[in-house]
């Protein structure tokens, strides 16, 4: 069995996000760039451990263990399906590092970043960044959800999004006044970038459907300027959450 037989076979049996499929691919590159391993029934736990220490040399050990554990699933996965007689990785653990709490934004904080886009002096710039700022915050989606997010999925009569969740699961969640007016006017301008047939909602300044990274990198873009500690897509995300309970 190849490398990607047995990948196309895990993907299938599972309701992964078009993000996730990617981390997951792009972790089991790096294994494979690094082992030169060429094929599944090949890798030997000590293959899986020196490719742990050599990504411990280059990145964060969370970095590193969620590479690893990557691979750790798709074995564990394979020999529950008979497709392979044994998972190298039977005998790994991952040390758990460990994390500080994060820093929660305060409302002050968030409103303004909620403002910040309409500094912009492009009007479509200003717009898109806005609504997506007012979308991460007032609805709490993932960067993943948000850019996921097809035209017909955003009711505006109905003040809901039709999001699909990281697992696959779908759900429909509804915003509020503050968020539709930022959905209506970036929709006035989306027209002058949207690429012909792009059925994504938010669509990058060449028109085309916007990843996580250019989510990750459209907050610290503004936050940075603003002093703001914490500020990111899941940053947004806590602060909701923490706000809703006060």
């Amino acid at each position: 069995m190849t490398w990607d037989e047995l990948f196309d076979k895990f993907t299938q049996s599972r309701r992964l996000a078009a993000e996730t499929l990617r981390g997951y691919r792009w972790n089991i590159q790096s294994f494979l760039d690094f082992s030169e391993v060429p094929t599944p029934l090949e890798v030997t736990s000590a293959h899986l451990s020196a490719f742990f220490a050599s990504q411990k040399r280059t990145v964060s050990a969370a970095t590193a263990g969620a590479r690893l554990r990557t691979l750790l699933v798709l074995f564990r996965w394979a020999v529950r399906q008979e497709l392979l007689a044994f998972d190298p990785g039977h005998d790994l653990k991952i040390p758990k590092p460990r994390r500080p709490i994060p820093r929660i934004l305060t409302r002050l904080e968030v409103d303004s970043l909620l403002a910040a886009p309409w500094e912009n002096p492009q009007e479509f710039m200003a717009a898109r960044d806005a609504a997506i700022l007012e979308v991460l915050y007032g609805n709490g989606l993932r960067a993943g959800e948000l850019v996921a997010l097809d035209l017909d999925k955003v009711d505006l009569a109905d003040q809901s999004l039709a999001v699909i969740g990281g697992k696959g699961k779908p759900r429909r969640t509804p915003f509020g006044d503050s968020v539709a007016r930022a959905l209506l006017i970036y929709l006035d301008h989306r027209p002058e970038r949207a690429q012909a047939l792009e059925k994504a909602f938010f669509v990058s300044r060449y028109g085309y459907r916007m990843t996580a990274k250019h989510i990750a990198d459209l907050v610290a873009r503004y936050a940075k300027p603003l002093g703001l500690v914490g500020a990111s897509a899941h940053g947004l995300r806590r602060a909701l959450a923490t706000h809703l309970l006060e």
